[in-house]
């Protein structure tokens, strides 16, 4: 549960933003329903709704292997609920959690932790809210921003299935980056190789750490470009450069012309 409490939404890198740029709540939830594919979870997460309100989010773990449900579910505990938070902060308007763990009313003194009655050994987990608060609007709420989010969370989905498995799991931890990259040695360590090893395997794939980098900034750069209002210069620090002018050089390597002037023509 503890280590549930660590995932933040902007945890999530490009789903985390298409989230956080919904309208209200209920939006942000079925935009995290469409794009399960790349969150953390082995659980698949639906909308209760009701009269077009989310009024709760449920958690299954069919899907799930049997050795991992209840580390799964214990998790959950605290990364649904700080996912919740985020949306809401500082504390999201839940009137219960209901989980189907057994465990003591007093567990891990979790109802403090998480601010919130859990009820356990419920027939399935769920997260039920108060009214209204499907409704609730979201700070960073921008039309915008979150159909270039969406579709990137698209293509990133798409690419997943067309790709080595070892490939996937280095630009599944790098697209998860919120703002700039891991290194090498990190990747490497996140997914149990060397980076020695690491490198081998991209170039018997035909391509390289530095190269998958590239593609998801090229990616995101032109999406952002294209349908968001986002100044250069904020562009640029998202993507990992620390001067917009090396944003520029790089971009004009990839499309032939600056940043504005791609703007600019599309």
């Amino acid at each position: 549960m503890r280590t549930g409490l660590r995932y933040r939404v902007m945890s999530y890198g490009p789903l985390g933003m298409a989230v956080l740029a919904a309208a209200n709540v209920t939006e942000s939830l079925e935009v995290l329903g469409a794009f399960q594919a790349l969150t953390f979870s082995l659980m698949h997460y639906s909308v209760e709704l009701e009269n077009g309100e989310a009024i709760a989010l449920v958690a299954n773990d069919d899907d799930a292997p049997d050795d991992l449900i209840e580390f799964q579910q214990e998790r959950a505990l605290g990364s649904v609920t700080v996912f919740l938070n985020d949306l809401q902060p500082p504390r999201f308007p839940l009137a219960r959690i209901e989980s189907s763990l057994k465990r003591p009313r007093n567990w891990e003194s979790c109802e403090d932790i998480l601010g919130a009655q859990v009820e356990f050994g419920a027939e399935q987990t769920r997260w039920v809210f108060r009214p209204g608060a499907g409704n609730l609007l979201l700070p960073m709420a921008s039309p915008l921003l979150e159909q270039t989010y969406t579709d990137l969370c698209s293509k990133l989905v798409q690419a997943g299935t067309d790709q080595d498995e070892f490939v996937r799991k280095v630009t599944d931890r790098l697209v998860r980056s919120g703002r700039g990259f891991p290194s090498a040695i990190e990747v490497a360590d996140q997914i149990g190789v060397s980076e020695r090893t690491l490198h081998r395997k991209l170039k018997a794939q035909g391509t390289s750490f530095k190269e998958l980098i590239e593609g998801i900034r090229r990616n995101r750069a032109t999406e952002l470009l294209n349908k968001s209002t986002l100044p250069i210069e904020r562009i640029a620090e998202m993507l990992g450069y620390a001067e917009t002018a090396s944003f520029s050089r790089a971009f004009k390597r990839w499309e032939g012309c600056s940043p504005l002037k791609f703007r600019q023509r599309e």
